[in-house]
């Protein structure tokens, strides 16, 4: 009896310590988790989200917008100058493409050189209304603009191609300009170059007064 008795004390009380460790152990872990402290578990997920989010945060941060190329009036190799067409003289505009686009209409228009005097100016209009007969009331609307002339032409010039024998207009009118001394009365005022790049045809302004451009919004597609 003595025995069966102490084996039997000695069950109750290991039963007895394995309930308290237990009841211990889940003490300490709700301990734990109420105190805030991460589990291993846990705090893996939470750098990886954060990580994760960093690089959604990265990935949607807009990047600055690659500047398209445009042409510039120093890829524009121009002259002008007198020449002979069909026998006769014109003040001609010359160009060669130097640029690696190609170029479908070039443009030059000229204003009145600020030193042209009032004589000049007289000289001028005399000369012009005995070329083209023009009368009093022609030259008195003349008088209230500045000089001006034009030369245009939209041939299709290939990179490393030239136009030659462009002729040039007195202000933005049909007469052809054959007076070099006319032309003297005048300078670069605005270069208007239309190109091809990525199949569209783009417009490009060159004020040589601010030497700055302008590029035109609207563009147009090419085709061949």
């Amino acid at each position: 009896m003595v025995i069966i008795m102490k084996n039997t004390v000695k069950k109750n009380l290991c039963t007895f310590i394995a309930v308290i460790v237990a009841a211990s152990a889940t003490i300490v872990f709700a301990g734990c988790s109420d105190n805030g402290a991460p589990q291993a578990s846990t705090g893996s997920e939470g750098v990886a989200s954060q990580t994760s989010d960093d690089a959604s945060a990265v990935s949607q941060t807009k990047q600055p917008a690659k500047k398209r190329e445009t042409i510039k009036i120093d890829d524009i190799a121009w002259n002008v100058d007198q020449g002979i067409v069909d026998g006769e003289k014109y003040v001609l505009l010359d160009y060669t493409n130097n640029s690696k686009y190609t170029v479908t209409d070039f443009e030059m228009t000229f204003k009145e050189k600020g030193s042209v005097t009032e004589e000049d100016k007289e000289n001028f209009y005399n000369e012009i209304k005995d070329k083209f007969s023009m009368s009093d009331d022609d030259i008195s609307e003349l008088k209230q603009r500045d000089i001006s002339m034009h030369a245009e032409t939209e041939k299709i010039v290939e990179p490393g191609e030239s136009a030659k024998n462009i002729n040039c207009y007195y202000y933005s009118g049909i007469y052809y300009l054959k007076d070099m001394n006319h032309f003297n009365l005048v300078e670069p005022d605005v270069a208007t170059i239309k190109y091809i790049n990525d199949n569209k045809i783009y417009t490009s302004y060159y004020d040589f007064s601010t030497k700055k451009y302008s590029e035109d919004e609207n563009t147009e597609e090419a085709y061949y």
